[in-house]
């Protein structure tokens, strides 16, 4: 099997994913004309992350091949997700991390938790979404921001989702 016929593992299909925040995912939502501003936990939905992974996606596979063949079009995600449901349970968290270069801390912050996804996902966005769980999405990856797992809660031998 050739590099661009590989195929990530995915362990135990079902139709209730759990993609669960591990790390805290920064979002920005930039509307026209306007600058860019970054998205409350009850403002994120599933387009949103979408945006972010396709944006993370495209943007390893220009710079250094991963994935080895070009994403499907963003528009062909978001219009999957419009078959989907999706119930998010995330909750706004603010930090700071220590610059050497400035001498002071940094404010950030994000979201973190869960978003329940029921539905058939087909496997281009499924295989988008296991590679994004090594690559993180969002703002600030650099800092180990964006970083979740993903697990088919309804599979057989799944653990639940909810617990920690």
């Amino acid at each position: 099997m050739s590099q661009r016929e590989t195929r990530l593992p995915v362990f135990g299909r079902g139709s209730l994913l759990c993609w669960r925040f591990e790390t805290p995912v920064l979002l920005k939502h930039k509307q026209p004309g306007a600058r860019a501003r970054q998205l409350s936990a009850g403002e994120v939905d599933l387009a949103a992350l979408l945006h972010a992974l396709h944006r993370r996606l495209e943007l390893t596979h220009r710079l250094y091949g991963v994935p080895a063949l070009p994403l499907a079009p963003l528009s062909t995600w978001l219009a999957q997700a419009e078959q989907l449901e999706c119930q998010t349970f995330l909750e706004d968290v603010h930090f700071s991390r220590h610059s050497n270069r400035q001498g002071r801390n940094m404010p950030l912050s994000g979201v973190i938790g869960r978003v329940f996804v029921h539905g058939s996902l087909s496997e281009d966005l499924l295989q988008a979404l296991v590679l994004g769980q090594w690559l993180h999405i969002g703002g600030k990856t650099s800092f180990g921001l964006g970083g979740y797992s993903i697990q088919f809660v309804d599979a057989p031998g799944a653990r639940l989702c909810i617990e920690d």
